[in-house]
């Protein structure tokens, strides 16, 4: 029996490797892509393009997103103005947000989604002004 299964499958590697037929593709890409796949050719097109794009995806990862600031001029938790030159800060999701005192960014920890909302809209309705 094991024999058999050998010459079966020696068999069609023999086969596969004088060039696949249209509808037998190897390149990796979704069911969707590879059956639109016109063979061999087409098969290492795809190839060349998945490895391009795992090296631009491993380049990409060595670099550091520089977090942006938001701009906003009112605190998102106390809902004052932030006096000129006040320095207090806090990032999140690679934006930097603007307090009025030191205690503000604790509370801001605690529901980051409702307060980053409050001064994107702050800053987005200064700029349609």
């Amino acid at each position: 029996m094991r024999k058999i299964l050998f010459v079966v499958v020696g068999a069609a590697m023999i086969v596969f490797s004088q060039g696949a037929p249209a509808f037998a593709c190897d390149c990796n890409k979704n069911a969707e892509q590879s059956s639109s796949c016109q063979g061999a050719q087409a098969c290492e097109q795809h190839r060349q393009e998945a490895v391009k794009a795992q090296d631009s995806a491993s380049a990409l990862q060595g670099q550091a997103v520089k977090p942006v600031m938001v701009g906003n001029k009112i605190c998102p938790v106390m809902g004052g103005k932030i006096a000129e030159g006040t320095n207090i800060t806090y990032e999140y999701k690679e934006k930097i947000y603007s307090f009025c005192c030191g205690g503000c960014p604790d509370i801001f920890k605690n529901d980051p989604e409702k307060y980053s909302k409050i001064a994107d809209d702050e800053v987005a309705s200064n700029k349609l002004n």
